[in-house]
């Protein structure tokens, strides 16, 4: 059809033509070129000459050559070397990807590009596979011309003659940095906390099996610090989740620093992280020294003030210590000794350092069974309060402490330094401290009605736990508690702990004052055990400061529990607070106590902690109605 158009446009303009076109032979598809010319006689065409040309090598060469320059043009990066490397041709995407023009490329050896990241026996291996094979392909790192380095894709072909003779090698290659760098990432949030950017749970068993291992085979001992932010919850709460955040950021920062590169530190999730100690020695006898050193190390040091965007605050924290293989080589016992250690820590009164030791388990599922049966003596109404009387200087009593019991249907009465650590733990003080000041207040409201007590010269004394105190709503909670009762919040008195006072001041303080504007007392229970500090006493709306019992015990004895007792009575004599010596067992104390200065007690040399019935016969028989 082409050739009939062709002959007929060239009759119309009486001109020659020459057409490429395929014919079919015997021997298959030709390639042709057909040239043909029209000899005219009186404008009338006489004979046509014509010429037909087989071309198709030619035009299968020229296929050829399109392609190539296509490929060359093409996004991968091609380079072609002669036999021994020296560099004949790049296209433009090769010279994109190394940061190298054409020019600087060609007449060198591609071994300019290699990145020191593959040893000499990677690239043997590569050209041994082109030997016998004819191709290899696999991941390498090169280096751009800018020092960058990159990971590429690459593709090695050897390009042989007719006679099987390699006459080149041709390098088709891809970048894939990208991916590899995702992939990584990938990798590395599987094993690490998004947060703080520590070790998980996943990394944290794997590098703890390899230092198992390794102790084992040079008959070492490593360490397993378990670590748990004291009250953490509670500054969460108060401060907000993004402080919190803060604070365990600016934790693992601390820990990083202090700790060896062939150590691991771990963030459990929460507020719990662990450091792996991979060897502490081989004398198991000297071992413990210098673990405790560490941890003590690491306990001050994330005892230090935490730079906040608004300030900053005070966080202590509890440290339990497993040893490996000594104890076990079970990574889940080994950590499960180390919390076991951290309840210890958390038992001893938090902000210190234990170790693990079996005898510790008993203790562990002891805490359990009493969590367990706290929930029961709930719901079954096994708590009762005794009252312990408060008596002033002239041995007239004003007032009594509400203490919390747990009749035990099967162990009797437990008394509450066995089961409140647990209850504070597992947040069940919430439910149990609300209980106590409706009970306090119940109990008070019977006497009032039955005549036994009046209620301006009696006051009840409930302990408050920090949790207790920090819950949203806890001054309505209180004041509701008034309401439903009918009595005056002036009989009920409030005792808070010293480290109530590290977090939250502010909060603190708008509480107490929204008690003490209804008539509520606020106290300081076992002052001078805890955070003491002048600068924060002077801050809150108190009532009346009570010395600890442990300072009162040796007072007669002890010059240093006599200044510091007398020194208490002093400073809240200034500061315009009442004072109340608890632990009173003996005339002597009360007369010591008496002449610096001290007005109210409390102790076993008045009475012990009584029933409801038998209080209520021994207000009788001691207020004068």
């Amino acid at each position: 059809m082409r050739v009939d158009a062709a002959y007929s446009d060239s009759l119309k303009h009486k001109t020659a033509y020459n057409i490429t076109h395929r014919i079919v032979t015997s021997e298959g598809v030709k390639v042709v070129h057909e040239q043909c010319e029209t000899t005219y006689v009186d404008d009338k065409p006489v004979r046509s000459l014509g010429l037909v040309q087989d071309i198709t090598e030619r035009a299968n060469n020229l296929d050829e050559l399109r392609l190539a320059a296509t490929m060359f043009r093409a996004h991968a990066g091609i380079l072609i070397t002669e036999t021994d490397g020296t560099i004949l041709r790049v296209n433009p995407a090769f010279e994109e990807m190394t940061g190298y023009s054409s020019k600087e490329l060609v007449g060198n050896n591609p071994r300019m590009l290699q990145s020191g990241k593959q040893s000499k026996e990677f690239y043997n291996n590569i050209w041994d596979k082109v030997a016998s094979e004819g191709t290899w392909q696999g991941e390498l790192w090169n280096k751009r011309k800018d020092g960058t380095l990159y990971a590429e894709w690459l593709t090695v072909t050897a390009v042989n003659d007719d006679t099987g003779k390699v006459t080149h090698y041709v390098g088709t290659s891809q970048d894939i940095t990208e991916r590899k760098q995702a992939e990584s990432q990938i990798e590395y949030l599987a094993y690490h906390d998004d947060l703080t950017d520590l070790a998980n749970r996943r990394l944290l068993h794997d590098r703890l099996y390899q230092n198992i291992a390794a102790c084992k085979r040079h008959n070492e001992f490593g360490a397993v610090l378990l670590l748990d932010l004291d009250r953490f919850k509670d500054l969460n709460d108060s401060l907000g989740h993004s402080v919190g955040d803060e604070i365990l950021r600016q934790v693992s920062s601390r820990l990083k620093v202090m700790m060896r590169d062939e150590d691991t530190v771990a963030r459990l999730g929460g507020d719990e992280f662990v450091v792996v100690l991979s060897s502490v020695g081989d004398d198991i006898s000297t071992i413990g020294l210098r673990v405790q050193a560490i941890a003590e190390k690491i306990r001050i040091s994330l005892s230090q003030p935490y730079k906040l965007k608004d300030g900053q605050c005070h966080i202590n924290v509890s440290i339990g210590i497993s040893l490996f293989p000594e104890e076990s080589e079970d990574i889940d016992d080994i950590l499960k000794h180390a919390d076991t250690a951290l309840y210890r820590a958390k038992a001893q009164g938090r902000n210190t350092v234990c170790f693990y030791q079996p005898s510790m388990q008993f203790e562990v599922d002891s805490r359990l069974a009493i969590g367990n049966g706290l929930r029961s003596a709930i719901k079954n109404k096994e708590f009762v309060l005794h009252y312990q009387p408060l008596v002033n200087d002239r041995g007239e009593l004003h007032g009594a402490e509400a203490l919390i019991r747990w009749n035990h249907p099967e162990q009797g009465m437990i008394y509450p330094d066995k089961f409140i650590s647990v209850a504070e733990d597992n947040g069940m003080i919430l439910e149990i401290g609300q209980w106590v000041i409706k009970q306090a207040a119940e109990q008070v409201a019977e006497w009032k009605k039955a005549g036994i007590c009046k209620q301006e010269r009696f006051r009840l004394a409930v302990n408050v736990s920090p949790r207790q105190f920090r819950q949203q709503g806890f001054v309505a909670q209180v004041l509701r508690v008034f309401e439903q009762t009918d009595i005056a919040p002036e009989c009920i008195e409030l005792e808070v702990t010293e480290n109530m006072l590290m977090d939250g001041l502010n909060e603190v303080v708008d509480k107490m004052d929204k008690l003490r504007t209804h008539g509520i007392r606020i106290s300081i229970d076992d002052f001078g055990t805890g955070y003491s500090s002048l600068a924060y006493l002077k801050k809150l709306p108190l009532d009346q400061l009570k010395i600890d019992q442990s300072f009162i015990r040796d007072i007669t004895s002890d010059d240093n529990d006599a200044v510091v007792v007398e020194t208490i009575i002093a400073m809240a004599s200034h500061l315009g607070l009442s004072v109340i010596a608890e632990g009173v067992e003996n005339q002597q104390q009360m007369d010591f106590l008496i002449e610096k200065g001290c007005k109210s007690f409390q102790g076993f040399y008045f009475s012990r902690a009584l029933s409801a019935e038998d209080f209520a016969s021994y207000i009788s028989e001691n207020v004068d109605k």
